[in-house]
């Protein structure tokens, strides 16, 4: 099975021929309410399987303990700021059923690790 890496603008980004699966990991945080839902419509245009999506928690307990596990493991600044900044701009489960209801999709939201997956399978 080949697996083909693209980098690209996902909203202007027409493939040739749909994936079977897309994956796409820590993403979803970085976009507003309204390109979510477009994501969610995109990614379901353009796999023949189905999607998953694992994106951040929002969470009290990774806001605050993220600082201190990166000063303890002596991470560069840039990543002790960003990375509680994208907790702060990442998920609960009650958001990522209302962009699933918004695109009209039917998906599995599951828990691990202070991260969700978000799993439509066709």
């Amino acid at each position: 099975m080949a697996i083909d890496y693209q980098t690209a603008d996902v909203f202007s980004y027409a493939p040739a021929e749909r994936a079977d699966f897309v994956v796409s990991s820590h993403f979803t945080h970085h976009l507003n309410d309204r390109e979510v839902v477009e994501f969610l419509h995109w990614l379901d245009q353009n796999s023949v399987y189905g999607w998953h999506i694992v994106d951040l928690h929002r969470h009290r307990a990774p806001y605050y303990g993220f600082p201190i596990l990166a000063s303890l493991m002596r991470w560069h600044r840039i990543v002790r700021s960003d990375g509680k900044i994208s907790i702060a701009r990442s998920f609960r489960r009650e958001d990522w059923q209302k962009y699933l209801d918004e695109a009209g999709l039917n998906a599995e939201i599951s828990w691990f690790a202070f991260r969700f997956c978000v799993c439509g399978v066709k």
